[in-house]
């Protein structure tokens, strides 16, 4: 079949008949903090885009590098949120258009309304995205030389990250998703060999040596606090064994550390092991939006399963 070309004025026809999608740019988190945190509780996304770990960033590290939030809001004609970009120019002799947050967020993106994708096109995307970038170029605060979006999933949830419409490359550092199906003992029969699951008894079993092995989830901030402080120091052991630059090191707003600015952000799971007459030190630690644990991988198939939507749920890891 020859291709026909459509008619003058086609293409702006079939653009009006589309729904309007609104656009609106944000510099203060407050004002779109109540839309934001609404939203959250049912969009796709990843912890790094929850409202409370974004705020802690830009209290007590965004100001110290002058950057100036740029949070784009998509509405449709009836008012409705369809996606939050979260993003930041920070300033320099190249002022950059970037991530909120991006040098300590593993996955950066959008926030989506459930079945946005199929409304955002890569085309209708690309072209939302050219009106995103002229009105961040005529202003002032948010004129910027260079865009450099790196950490982007290639889904949010179960949708295709529209960024990816954009001229977009491998990051070098990979990440990985498992699809959950069945019970952990099909799951974990399905990966992993018998060797490997024999190793993984023995493991389990010097591990109980120590004491009782208990999966934890602290309720309250005092928990969550001292599981903070475990996680800071172990990983700061860590990053000294190998001899890289120390996270925890670098400095923060006035009147807080870098202990609240987690605390004040997350929710934390561990696994520990110790013995049942004092309370336990933690072993293994994961942080998560909506405490969906990844310290032990039973406990957070069970969990990512109970918290998602039972076949088809995911965990990640960097």
């Amino acid at each position: 079949m020859d291709h026909v070309p459509a008619a003058p004025g086609a293409r702006d026809v079939a653009q009006a008949t589309r729904p309007a999608i609104e656009i609106t740019i944000h510099h203060q988190l407050e004002a779109v903090e109540a839309e934001w945190r609404r939203f959250e509780r049912d969009a796709d996304c990843t912890g790094f885009q929850a409202f409370d770990w974004i705020a802690a960033w830009c209290r007590h590290i965004g100001p110290l590098a002058r950057t100036q939030p740029a949070i784009v809001v998509g509405r449709d004609d009836a008012g409705a949120t369809l996606f939050i970009l979260p993003l930041a120019v920070t300033p320099g002799m190249v002022r950059r258009l970037t991530w909120l947050g991006s040098d300590l967020c593993d996955y950066n993106g959008p926030l989506l309304a459930k079945a946005c994708a199929s409304r955002l096109t890569p085309a209708r995307f690309l072209a939302l995205w050219q009106e995103i970038r002229t009105r961040l170029q005529t202003d002032p605060r948010t004129r910027h030389d260079l865009i450099e979006l790196t950490k982007m999933p290639e889904r949010v949830g179960e949708q295709a990250n529209p960024l990816l419409a954009l001229a977009a490359g491998l990051n070098p550092s990979h990440a990985y998703v498992a699809d959950l199906f069945g019970t952990w003992a099909e799951y974990y029969e399905a990966k992993r060999s018998s060797p490997t699951r024999r190793r993984d008894r023995s493991k389990l079993k010097r591990l109980g040596k120590i004491g009782a092995v208990r999966f934890v989830t602290p309720q309250d901030r005092g928990e969550i606090e001292r599981s903070v402080n475990v996680l800071i120091e172990q990983k700061s052991r860590s990053f000294a064994r190998m001899g890289v630059a120390n996270m925890f090191d670098r400095p923060a707003g006035a009147n807080s550390s870098p202990r609240s600015r987690l605390t004040s952000a997350c929710a934390v799971s561990s696994m520990s092991a110790g013995s049942t007459s004092e309370p336990p030190g933690p072993r293994s630690i994961s942080v998560s939006r909506s405490v969906a644990p990844t310290a032990t991988c039973s406990q957070a198939m069970t969990t990512a399963r109970r918290r998602g939507s039972g076949r088809g749920s995911r965990i990640c890891a960097s």
